[in-house]
């Protein structure tokens, strides 16, 4: 795991996750805003890509055993297919207090948006610098 510049917490990544393969609404707002290099772990990276790739292709979410089959065609040599399951059980396990709390988790998807777009700039810059 890269050093990050911002510590956000990993169970808001997870209920931003729930909500974008969940909740239509959500998932539009949120398509345009976040990125996937946004994200502290490659596999949420992964799993962000994943679902919002399907959304714009087929106008529909796609539920867990999709988003599992589209994992393992783009797994590398060194992952495992049970590192996404058992990160699409701790995504699910944030339902509800993804779905009671959306406003809140809207508003920390933009703070999460700017952290991560600022920690890209500096990264970009320091290695521009070297």
């Amino acid at each position: 795991m890269a050093k990050t510049y911002f510590e956000f917490p990993e169970n808001i990544q997870r209920a931003i996750l729930y909500l974008l393969k969940s909740d239509n609404d959500f998932h539009y707002q949120l398509a345009n805003l976040v990125k996937a290099e946004y994200f502290e772990y490659p596999s949420f990276s992964k799993l962000f890509k994943i679902i919002v790739d399907y959304r714009d292709k087929y106008k529909v979410l796609p539920n867990d055993d999709i988003i599992l089959h589209e994992a393992k065609e783009k797994l590398s040599k060194s992952e495992s297919i049970s590192e996404y399951e058992d990160e699409l059980l701790l995504i699910s396990r944030v339902e509800n207090h993804a779905v009671d709390n959306k406003e809140y988790i809207m508003d920390s998807v933009e703070k999460f948006a700017r952290q991560a777009a600022m920690k890209l700039a500096i990264e970009k810059a320091a290695y521009l610098v070297q």
